[in-house]
């Protein structure tokens, strides 16, 4: 405080003193009211697990110059002593700022740092900091990198079970599965009172349930026929963690998974046109009608196989049973060369089934030990291989005219 020549000098001064005063109090008021200051925003709290999707979209939707420009102005006007500017700041925003920083493409620890430094000296430690961090460097360097922040958290005693159980439900949401072990056990030794959805998911994952394949994000392609062949990989201590994981969540299977897949060439002349969908799902419809009738349902559709980020659109055929709601048999059918190549994928489809008879249905067609279900399933693909070797058949006799290297139309080569 600088020297004060007389008396009107200091009244001068305290008066400005005494509002500055006033409108620090009012601030911090304000502060402590914003629904920020009270707990985290970015995570369910009433979810285990699951993020405030309409926050995490409206952090995404800021834009990198605004976000920037805010933060380069505050730096400036903290520097200048701005205290009318500086108690002006809204802490939602600046909240906002944070997360935005941390779950850019491309991590900028700098403005990271500012962001979180200017929040915390306003609103002191908060959760949504911890977790903004966490998020910022598993996603840069994976789950190894959050291990050294996350054994200081353990250590640390102003954290409460509250804390610790929204660091373990953000920690599912990243899939840093390790970590989030880590965080119950710790709670769990350390006698911190325990959800039962807590206990529940501690005791999942020591049964290999955290380690479940991952379920597809296909909320904004519901139209869309959509296959998991990267589940053609999966084992059955897979399938029950995946579907385990699933009823946690309380998520329900909404795409098909490919159970197994099964390839089959027939040889036909090099003349020969080629076979469309169309054609082929005429002459199929005829023999379903001929030997299923209405047991059996055939149409013309486009397949995405997804497979990690790889995705492939297939048109195809797809078949289904009135009485297997659950059993799906899609079948692609391209030339390549002088043979017709057919791949049939074994589906697990999409129903209003309970999750866990969803489990069941998978395992018994993945290790064959339902009868009906293997045998509607070798019927509809002999059905459809008979189809295609009888158009086969009717091309080569009317090519045959026009060439010397006669078709066997009675042998197809499978």
């Amino acid at each position: 405080m600088k020297e004060l020549g007389d008396s009107k000098d200091l009244f001068e001064e305290i008066k400005k003193y005494s509002i500055l005063e006033l409108i620090m109090k009012e601030y911090i008021s304000k502060v402590r009211m914003v629904p920020c200051f009270r707990g985290t925003r970015m995570m369910n709290t009433s979810s285990y697990g699951k993020v405030n999707q309409v926050y995490f979209e409206a952090v995404r939707n800021m834009k990198k110059e605004d976000v920037d420009n805010y933060i380069v102005a505050l730096e400036k006007n903290i520097q200048a002593e701005r205290a009318d500017v500086v108690f002006g700041i809204d802490p939602e925003y600046l909240l906002r700022c944070v997360w935005f920083y941390a779950t850019d493409t491309v991590y900028n620890v700098e403005l990271f740092k500012k962001a979180s430094s200017y929040f915390i000296n306003l609103v002191r430690n908060h959760i949504d900091i911890v977790i903004a961090e966490l998020y910022a460097l598993m996603h840069t360097g994976g789950e190894d990198m959050i291990e050294d922040m996350i054994k200081g958290i353990c250590e640390c005693s102003s954290f409460n079970a509250n804390d610790y159980m929204l660091i373990a439900s953000a920690l599912m949401w990243m899939d840093a599965i390790k970590m989030e072990e880590k965080i119950l056990r710790h709670m769990l030794s350390n006698n911190m009172p325990m959800s039962a959805v807590t206990q529940q998911r501690l005791q999942m994952i020591n049964n290999g349930g955290g380690r479940s394949p991952k379920s597809l994000d296909v909320h904004l392609n519901k139209e869309s026929f959509i296959v998991d062949v990267s589940s053609l990989s999966w084992k059955p201590d897979d399938y029950v963690a995946f579907f385990d994981n699933m009823s946690f969540k309380k998520q329900k299977l909404d795409y098909s998974l490919a159970i197994r897949d099964e390839n089959r060439e027939l040889s036909v002349n090099h003349k020969m046109i080629n076979l469309d969908n169309n054609t082929i799902i005429d002459q199929l419809t005829k023999i379903i009608d001929e030997e299923y009738g209405d047991d059996v349902q055939a149409s013309l559709k486009e397949c995405i196989a997804v497979s990690g980020q790889s995705k492939e659109k297939l048109q195809g055929i797809l078949m289904t049973v009135s009485s297997q709601e659950q059993l799906g048999i899609f079948m692609y059918v391209i030339r390549i060369g002088k043979k017709i190549c057919i791949k049939f994928y074994t589906l697990l489809m999409p129903s209003n089934v309970d999750i866990m008879d969803q489990k069941q249905t998978a395992l018994s067609l993945h290790d064959k030990v339902s009868p009906t279900l293997i045998m509607w399933e070798s019927s509809i693909r002999e059905s459809s291989l008979v189809a295609i070797q009888q158009l086969l058949n009717v091309n080569s006799l009317e090519s045959s005219n026009d060439s010397s290297n006669q078709f066997d139309i009675d042998n197809p080569e499978f």
